[in-house]
């Protein structure tokens, strides 16, 4: 397989987003200055608890009226934000309750002990896993289920925050087809919309399945059977969608767009096997091009996501502007994010740029001269910087006029010319210059057929990948 192809068969499905490096400085045990007992410490993984005078240790205060011999570890599961308040989902010794906590000054208001039906009987493990707030401020939770049988059930409910009463939402084994639930883990979920109007409610595997549910809620009624989510195994998710020992939180944010979390520092783009030596011999030139096409691909899918969203029919398209030896990977890339690769070869069509028209003194007289004696399959685009040129290059047979540095107010203006000439054939309108994130939709809005973006070949933010071998 050539190196074209397997960069084609790589990235083609790839929705690249850089990885954002966590840069937040974590305080150290012990340097917290709030007085209460709560805070979590990321960088030693545990709960900030307490010694008492013996220099035992205990756990937070607020936990204690649950069991006096609680552990830290296997406690506080979740949190959420609900009106001013923290809410902690917590399944103390099995008890499944939700830690109500004031958020500005961390006092504990109130443990309510959750009594919805299902919650305590033995079939159910860990009770109380998970805690999602929803749009219309409905608070709901979910265990964990550890194995795909009748002894291990995943369940959502809705939790009335005054009395701990719970409304069965989600029953998964009830509703998965039983072909689709050999899955090893299911242990939280997320939420999008009004649970108690329209909502769509999502769970994922956290291994060994790379399956993702949705549920739909239409007036408050979930349907019976979920959508099945088949996970890209393309863009690595090649085991499970959680690193061993956590949970795969998911954050939607559109019906069909979600975000997830698995525990992993950066997702795997793809894995290979093979002879060591063979491998780092090409790691560094596959990397280098890896890393490159990405981030074009990259930049092109902002700029086309971004159309899209302002419901513009414009396409994005590259330039010439590529790096020496790396047209068919820089063109590809673009091609990958969702943009129009313009020519790939310079016979592709019969561009007239402003160093043809400077030789042969007239744009029209140029875009004469390619109609004569090129052939009538190539079209014909030619680049102009005058509007008062744009009828000329039309009315002379031009296919394309590219608007070369035109403002926004300028490419407005050139649209509706071109528009009001009711030429007999249809000319498309490309605008290329100085082109970017903030200034697209101003000339999105002349109603351009092209915008063409030279940055995103010559100016291009590389991701940050690497090879990491692992020994089997």
């Amino acid at each position: 397989m050539s190196l074209a192809l397997i960069f084609s068969a790589v990235c083609v499905n790839v929705k690249a987003i850089e990885p954002a490096k966590d840069t937040y400085s974590y305080p150290k045990q012990g340097d917290y200055n709030l007085s209460s007992d709560w805070l979590y410490s990321r960088t030693t993984g545990t709960y900030n608890i307490t010694k008492d005078e013996e220099g035992n240790t205990v756990p937070p205060n607020f936990l204690l009226s649950l069991a006096d011999d609680a552990t830290v570890a296997s406690t506080v599961r979740g949190m959420a934000f609900w009106k001013g308040k923290l809410l902690f989902s917590s399944r103390l010794n099995g008890i499944p309750a939700i830690i109500i906590m004031n958020a500005v000054t961390g006092e504990v208001e109130k443990t309510l002990i959750l009594n919805a039906e299902g919650f305590t009987p033995a079939d159910l493990t860990n009770p109380c896993n998970f805690i999602v707030v929803d749009a219309g401020d409905n608070v709901m939770v979910c265990n964990v289920m550890t194995q795909p049988s009748t002894t291990s059930k995943f369940h959502i409910w809705k939790i009335d925050m005054e009395t701990g009463n719970g409304v069965k939402l989600v029953d998964a084994l009830e509703s998965l087809d039983p072909d689709q639930t050999n899955l090893d883990r299911l242990d939280s979920f997320g939420v999008l919309g009004d649970v108690a109007g329209n909502a769509s409610i999502w769970v994922a595997s956290s291994g060994p399945s790379t399956n993702m549910y949705r549920w739909h809620v239409k007036n408050g009624v979930v349907d019976e059977s979920p959508d099945i989510i088949l996970m890209d195994f393309s863009i690595g998710f090649s085991s499970a969608l959680a690193a061993s020992g956590t949970s795969t939180c998911l954050f939607p944010v559109a019906d069909d767009l979600v975000y997830l979390d698995g525990g992993s520092t950066y997702p795997t783009l793809m894995q290979i096997t093979g002879d060591a030596q063979a491998i780092l011999t090409v790691e560094r030139t596959l990397l280098n091009l890896l890393s490159r096409m990405c981030g074009i691909a990259t930049a092109t899918r902002k700029f086309t996501e971004k159309l899209k969203n302002a419901k513009s029919s414009a396409k994005i398209a590259a330039t010439r502007k590529t790096a020496p030896g790396l047209l068919y990977f820089d063109k590809k890339a673009v091609a990958i994010g969702g943009g129009d690769p313009h020519r790939l070869h310079l016979d592709d069509m019969i561009l007239i740029k402003d160093n043809h028209i400077a030789v042969i003194g007239d744009s029209a007289k140029a875009v004469k001269l390619a109609k004569e004696n090129g052939s009538f399959s190539k079209k014909i685009e030619v680049e102009i910087t005058k509007s008062t040129d744009i009828l000329r290059v039309a009315e002379a047979g031009a296919d394309i006029i590219m608007l070369d540095n035109f403002t926004p107010d300028e490419t407005v203006k050139a649209a509706e010319t071109l528009k009001n000439a009711k030429l007999p054939h249809k000319v498309l309108l490309e605008v290329s210059g100085g082109i970017n994130n903030e200034t697209l939709l101003d000339y999105a809005q002349a109603k351009v057929d092209i915008i063409s973006i030279g940055a995103l070949t010559h100016s291009v933010k590389s991701l940050d990948i690497s090879l990491e071998i692992i020994k089997k």
